[in-house]
């Protein structure tokens, strides 16, 4: 203790002797790579099988080509028959299958009349991907449909039955924009569709430098249940410990923060490096506390799984779950993803460390 630098280097350097945190070093680096590599192609959480029975015909061509020149959740797969378009269905590699008619734009003209489907979507479960794929492709249906309904209007109300100029009022009469403005909480505006699966990346490395500080807990009950510290008071080996837990979580902390910046989710600089560098200290001071309620390296090591599950689940990984508010705000990550976006929450992360910091303290009795 009289030589604290070299003995933190001794630390850390034994830290990279231990196969568990460099496993866990390897799947911040291996998660962003291949999430990153994913985004950029096709990437699609939603499989469609197509098939168009006249892929020439103006109306299948047009909804198709709507369907699969923007880059979306969903991935087509173009079949060259209405069987293979099922068999892709069956066998699992498709969610559902669409089938356009060789004559679906005179269909979607007589819709308004006789109210009859235009086409055929074949699944093996009516599941939310299959119903998240319906709404994009009723969105690229509903221009055929919409014209379609003007022309029947303005025949029965005006008798006007001209191609052309019904055609010339319609795109008149079309109003180009946006019609929800979509924003970030930090104010900027988006014109280019999120990265959908970059999105819970930033979740999913809180989740796991969270994973490797309390691993660290179990690997200091282990040093300690060896005698490694029995040198050191029983009081003062909290400051062992803190400094066992801190360390090897700020370079995962670290690794994670380059990740970020390589994937492009980066934000500020200073934003960027203060959210981390408080979560780093939270999530240490929560493993130790956790650690303490479990007493020992075995009971540790089965909570430990448990947690990680709730970290996923409670905090904004995937989703913002609003019913076990309470529980998310006594786990790490929420706070780290709410404050990355909305700087100010930084001062839950600044209470949450002053808090846990004292419970260390007032629980220092056996670290």
């Amino acid at each position: 203790m009289r030589r604290p630098f070299v003995w933190l280097f001794m630390l850390c350097k034994r830290l990279f002797k231990k196969p568990g945190f460099i496993a866990v070093l390897a799947i911040l680096i291996l998660l962003t790579a291949a999430a990153t590599f994913l985004s950029s192609g096709d990437g699609g959480i939603i499989s469609v099988a197509v098939f168009a029975e006249d892929p020439s015909e103006a109306a299948s061509h047009e909804v198709i080509t709507t369907l699969t020149e923007k880059k979306s959740v969903v991935r087509f797969i173009r079949c060259s028959s209405e069987e293979e378009a099922v068999d892709e269905v069956i066998s699992g590699r498709a969610d559902t299958a669409w089938l356009f008619p060789a004559d679906l734009g005179d269909r979607l003209e007589r819709f308004p009349i006789d109210g009859k489907p235009v086409m055929r979507s074949i699944s093996r479960e009516n599941s939310v991907y299959v119903m998240l794929a319906a709404e994009k492709l009723h969105t690229a249906l509903y221009p055929r449909l919409s014209f379609s309904i003007f022309e029947k209007f303005m025949d029965k109300k005006f008798d006007e039955t001209d191609d052309a100029l019904l055609e010339r009022y319609y795109s008149d009469s079309y109003v180009y924009g946006d019609l929800v403005g979509i924003e970030f909480a930090g104010g900027e505006t988006s014109d280019e569709p999120e990265e959908y699966l970059l999105s819970p990346l930033r979740g999913m490395l809180a989740v796991a430098v969270s994973l490797t500080s309390a691993a660290s807990v179990m690997y200091f009950f282990i040093d300690r249940d060896k005698g490694t510290f029995a040198w050191i008071p029983v009081r003062k080996q909290i400051y062992v410990q803190l400094a066992s837990v801190i360390i090897p979580t700020v370079i995962t902390g670290a690794v994670a923060l380059a990740a970020i910046k390589a994937s492009g989710l980066f934000t500020s600089f200073a934003v960027e490096a203060a959210s981390a560098l408080l979560f780093c200290v939270d999530c240490a001071l929560f493993s130790i506390l956790l650690g303490r309620i479990c007493g020992s390296a075995l009971r540790l090591g089965a909570v430990i799984p448990a947690v990680m599950l709730a970290e996923i689940a409670l905090s904004p990984v995937f989703l913002n779950i609003e019913s076990f508010k309470f529980v998310s705000y006594l786990l790490p990550p929420y706070h780290y993803l709410t404050a990355v976006y909305r700087p100010f929450a930084m001062i839950n992360m600044i209470i949450y460390a002053a808090v846990g910091g004292a419970l260390c303290l007032l629980t220092r009795k056996r670290a």
